[in-house]
């Protein structure tokens, strides 16, 4: 299971809890009106965020504007963990390919020996051999050459997909900058008035 996908399980069972928490703490909680020297109860549970829509707004804006930054950086690491992941496994391939390569080029340098010392008399069966051996070796090696290609052309992708994550994730941190002067600007207008 990948990270980012452990990380949406973890924040979809984070909004559930807090859902049950607010839902304990609503029902018990009523929403009065005071006139005078008596009250009146005007909603209960959950009514009371019709009555009270500024105050859950605004707690609404500062939870989900304070709790975007954790959540965009911990999705950030967790894709850049599963990337490097995804190039390990890449890297274990290319590293067998490359193995296989040199396996097969040796057993084809050894049959070839083998078969030059040979007797003069089943020379040109071991010919034969040697030839079919080194095709073999060569359709070897040149199917590893492109699995070894292939595997380049993966990492190389996989480091295009980091580095785009990277500046994405720039670009939100620029947009994060933005909005918090953003906010500080409304800040200090509401503060003054």
């Amino acid at each position: 299971m990948s990270w980012r996908a452990i990380l949406i399980v973890v924040f979809i069972a984070a909004l559930i809890g807090l859902g049950v928490w607010l839902d304990e703490l609503l029902t018990a909680r009523a929403w009065g009106v005071v006139s005078g020297k008596s009250y009146s109860v005007s909603a209960t549970g959950w009514s009371i965020l019709f009555h009270a829509w500024p105050i859950a707004l605004a707690g609404l804006l500062v939870a989900g504007f304070l709790g975007s930054f954790p959540l965009v950086s911990m999705y950030v690491r967790a894709e850049s963990a599963d990337h490097r992941e995804v190039i390990e496994v890449l890297r274990s391939k290319l590293n067998a390919s490359d193995e296989r390569a040199r396996t097969a080029e040796e057993r084809a340098k050894k049959e070839a020996l083998a078969l030059v010392s040979e007797s003069l008399e089943d020379a040109e069966e071991y010919k034969n051999r040697s030839i079919a051996a080194f095709r073999e070796a060569k359709i070897l090696q040149s199917s590893a050459e492109i699995e070894i290609e292939n595997a380049r052309d993966a990492v190389a992708e996989s480091l295009e997909a980091i580095s785009q994550a990277n500046r994405r994730a720039k670009v939100a941190e620029y947009k994060c900058s933005n909005a918090t002067q953003g906010f500080s600007r409304v800040k200090r207008k509401l503060g003054r008035n």
